[in-house]
């Protein structure tokens, strides 16, 4: 039997250190072995960065690379979910817009893709040219006629977020909770017939790090989220992370309805924009109480109670016809 050569090469990386160098190593090897036969090939295995609650991989073995993504156990807690994100990237590789799925490893919580070669390491949403390719593949997703496997609401989400936060002793900011939660649960209160908004296709982790551009289209990755959903919060989701402005805002949903918007649309994109702030603050609160990675959560959810906090005041200011009852702004 001819001698077996695999070569490591490790990027530097907490996530290496945290999650148990050896034990990874060994299992993303076996499962490379057995995905492709190989014995005498070089296998090589890359710790890729920018994940905060999975641990990613690129795997070389020849010509060929794959995409392996390793499951963080304590991510329960937060809603996503390895499995559906291999049923859900099935349907979205289908029509083109995600990774074609290679194999899932449950037991070994392993998803296994195509590697997306990307030309830049993030895009540029703010560009022109890049926001109306993003906006024509979102709407794509949306308009697919497949079903997910999950229904998402974002205010049973945040419920769900303050439950788990009450449990495990979760510090949240004054303003949080005097203001921010106060004045989404009006929300709920506002008619939306004549929107005429129902669920679809959604991702629900939208930002420039799951969004890949190959040159030649947009890929979308990283679905653990991904849910049926209202479609503007799906596109809300980015604007949290991308912290775009008020204006800004106004451009990318322009851009996704390919027209104007007209002041009730707006005014509910501003406020699924808020959700999606509250979301993630709530998240990253969480994650900085059980995550083993060694990042600013805190930090980061400070940010997102600022950013929600300024386009409540906006949103109050803007229209007329959406007045939030008792909030006083802020500074």
């Amino acid at each position: 039997m001819k001698k077996k050569f695999v070569a490591f090469v490790i990027c530097l990386c907490m996530c290496l250190k945290i999650f148990g160098q050896n034990d990874q190593n060994e299992k993303i090897l076996r499962i490379a072995q057995e995905l492709t036969s190989i014995d005498t090939e070089e296998i090589v295995i890359k710790i890729l960065g920018g994940g905060l609650t999975n641990v990613n991989y690129k795997v070389s073995v020849g010509d060929s690379s794959y995409f392996f993504r390793t499951v963080n156990n304590p991510n329960s807690i937060l809603g996503s979910s390895l499995e559906r994100e291999w049923l859900v990237t099935k349907h979205a590789s289908q029509a083109s817009i995600a990774p074609k799925v290679i194999s899932y490893y449950p037991e070994d919580g392993v998803l296994v893709t195509e590697f997306i070669r990307a030309k830049s390491e993030k895009i540029d949403l703010r560009n022109k040219a890049t926001m109306t390719d993003f906006c024509r593949t979102i709407s794509f997703l949306h308009e697919l006629k497949v079903q997910f496997p999950t229904e998402y609401d974002p205010y049973s989400n945040i419920e769900n977020y303050l439950r788990s936060a009450h449990e495990i002793a979760v510090e949240l900011p004054d303003t949080l909770i005097s203001i921010v939660l106060p004045t989404i649960s009006t929300f709920q209160k506002i008619d939306l017939s004549s929107l005429n908004i129902a669920n679809v296709p959604a991702h629900l982790d939208l930002h420039s790090g799951n969004i890949l551009d190959d040159g030649k289209q947009l890929w979308l990755i990283d679905w653990e989220y991904a849910a049926m959903a209202d479609p503007y919060f799906d596109l809300a989701t980015l604007t949290a992370v991308e912290k775009f402005s008020a204006q800004e805002i106004r451009t990318l949903l322009k851009c996704y309805l390919n027209r104007d918007p007209k002041e009730e649309e707006l005014a509910h994109f501003t406020r699924m924009c808020i959700l999606a702030d509250t979301r993630w603050a709530l998240w990253s609160f969480i994650q900085d109480k059980i995550s083993p990675l060694d990042a600013p959560y805190r930090t980061y959810g400070n940010a997102y109670v600022e950013h929600a906090l300024e386009r409540i005041s906006e949103l109050n200011d803007s229209f007329s016809n959406v007045k939030i009852p008792g909030f006083v702004p802020t500074g």
